[in-house]
C-alpha cells in the first residue's frame, strides 16, 4: 500500500521496480523472464477528482488527465455505438433499448479515462526498453506486448462489457520485437493467446511437457505471408456472464468472418470484410446458408479440443 502522492501513482511504481528487475537481471549471464502487467486501463474505485462522473473508471496518472477530453468516441467513427437497429442480435442485446444519454456520457468518459490511463503504460514500456538498453541487453531480448481482453464502451448498446463475441472484445494488440521477428512487419493470419505459450517456449528452445492448443508465432514471423490463411479459432466465454445478462456460447473465428451459437439456440453469423463493424447478422441468410453450415462444422470440431486437435481443423471459404 502507498501513499496518495502523485509518484505513488500505481503504474509508475510498477514501472520503477520493472526497471529496476532489469537492471538486476541484465547484470547477470543468465537469461531471465519478466512479466509486466498493469491494472491500467482496467477500473478502478471512483475517482473523485476534476473531469469524473463519480463511477468506476480508469484512473489516469495526475499528470495525464483530461489529456483526451476533446477524443470524442462518436458513430461517426464507430458505427456500432449505440446501434440504431439490434433487432437481428440476440435476445440478451435486442432487447435493449438505445443508450440514454447518461449512459452515453458514461461510456465517453470510460474511453477517455482509459486513453489517458495508458499514457503511464506507454511510458513504463519506454523505460523498461531503455533500461535494456542502457544494460546492453536489447538486441537481445523478445518484447511481447499484448492486453487479456478487448472491451466494448456503447457498441451494440453495451456500455461496458468484455465477454461478449464482438470484434470490440475479441480482438487484442499483440506486438513483437526483437530476434526472430523483423522489424516493420505486420503479419494477417489469426492468432489466440493460446499462441503465446508455445512462442515462449520455442524462444526458450525447450519443450513442453503438456499439450498445446496453440502453435509458435516463430514461423509466421519468418514469412508473414504464407498460402493459404485458414486458422479457425475457437471462442467461448465458459458460464453465463454478469448476472446472466450474457447466455453462453460458443464459436469460431475464421479470416473473414465470425460465427458464435449460444446456449438459448440463437446464433449470430457476421461477414467482417463487408459489415466490419457487426451491424448485419447473417445466420439463417440463406445467402450464406453452406458457410454457416461449414462454420457450425468447424465449431463442432473445436469443441472439447486438445493438443492438435485445436490446430487441425483448417477453414476453407465456399460461400
Amino acid at each position: 500500500h502507498f501513499d496518495d502522492d502523485p509518484a505513488d501513482y500505481q503504474t509508475d511504481v510498477m514501472a520503477d521496480r520493472a526497471v529496476s528487475e532489469v537492471e538486476r537481471l541484465a547484470s547477470g549471464d543468465k537469461p531471465f523472464f519478466l512479466n509486466l502487467w498493469t491494472l491500467a486501463p482496467h477500473v478502478a474505485q471512483p475517482e473523485r477528482g476534476p473531469g469524473s462522473t463519480g463511477d468506476l473508471a480508469a484512473v489516469p496518472a495526475p499528470r495525464h488527465l483530461n489529456t483526451f477530453d476533446e477524443q470524442w468516441w462518436t458513430t461517426n467513427e464507430a458505427p456500432a455505438f449505440n446501434e440504431a437497429d439490434v433487432s437481428d442480435k440476440p435476445g440478451y442485446l435486442s432487447a435493449r433499448r438505445p443508450l440514454n444519454t447518461i449512459d452515453q456520457l458514461t461510456a465517453q468518459n470510460h474511453y477517455q479515462r482509459a486513453l489517458e490511463s495508458l499514457l503511464a503504460v506507454d511510458e513504463a514500456v519506454d523505460r523498461l526498453v531503455g533500461a535494456l538498453d542502457d544494460a546492453g541487453a536489447l538486441d537481445n531480448t523478445v518484447i511481447l506486448f499484448t492486453s487479456d481482453n478487448g472491451y466494448l464502451q456503447g457498441e451494440h448498446r453495451v456500455r461496458d462489457a468484455k465477454v461478449v463475441p464482438y470484434e470490440e472484445s475479441i480482438r487484442v494488440p499483440l506486438i513483437i520485437r526483437g530476434p526472430g521477428f523483423p522489424v516493420d512487419t505486420v503479419a494477417p493470419q489469426l492468432s489466440a493467446n493460446i499462441d503465446l505459450a508455445p512462442t515462449i517456449l520455442e524462444l526458450a528452445g525447450v519443450t513442453s511437457s503438456l499439450d498445446v492448443d496453440g502453435q509458435s508465432l516463430l514461423s509466421i514471423a519468418s514469412d508473414p505471408h504464407p498460402p493459404p490463411d485458414d486458422r479457425a479459432i475457437y471462442l467461448q466465454n465458459g458460464s453465463e456472464q454478469q448476472g446472466a445478462a450474457i447466455p453462453r456460447y460458443e464459436g469460431v473465428r475464421v479470416p473473414g468472418y465470425s460465427y458464435v451459437e449460444y446456449g438459448p439456440g440463437a446464433s449470430e453469423l457476421y461477414d467482417l470484410t463487408a459489415d466490419p463493424f457487426q451491424l448485419e447478422n447473417r445466420a439463417d441468410d440463406p445467402a450464406y446458408a453452406s458457410l454457416q453450415e461449414q462454420l457450425a462444422e468447424l465449431l463442432e470440431q473445436l469443441r472439447g479440443c486438445q493438443g492438435d486437435g485445436c490446430r487441425e481443423p483448417r477453414f476453407t471459404a465456399s460461400q
